[in-house]
């Protein structure tokens, strides 16, 4: 039988993490050019890992929507989980993470574009 213990697990997951902070911080900088977030790599990994942990609090854990909601963060500012109709949606318990994406992104292309 194998037995993965806890500190290999450990291992993964940041490995797993390291990877995806390089693909999104190379997303970022490929999509969101010229903002002030991506222009230093110190302070977009940091923007990565503080978006990261906030998604985390409000049930967005999906790789794909986690992607989302930093790109929403780099779109429309660091805070802006702080804006009045995304804190109605993100704190909304009758929706799954994706949900809460889905939400932002129709209200995002929808209310605020038209």
């Amino acid at each position: 039988m194998l037995v993965i213990r806890d500190k290999q697990m450990r291992i993964l997951r940041e490995g797993q993490l390291q990877r995806f902070e390089n693909d999104m911080a190379a997303h970022l900088v490929r999509c969101f050019g010229g903002r002030p977030v991506v222009e230093d790599a110190v302070r977009l990994r940091s923007f990565i890992r503080e978006g990261v942990a906030l998604a985390g609090r409000y049930g967005v854990v999906n790789q794909y929507d986690v992607r989302r909601f930093l790109e929403f963060r780099a779109e429309y500012g660091a805070d802006f989980h702080t804006i009045p109709w995304v804190v109605k949606i993100l704190n909304d318990s009758t929706l799954s993470g994706c949900g809460k994406m889905e939400r932002i992104d129709d209200y995002s292309l929808f209310a605020l574009r038209s």
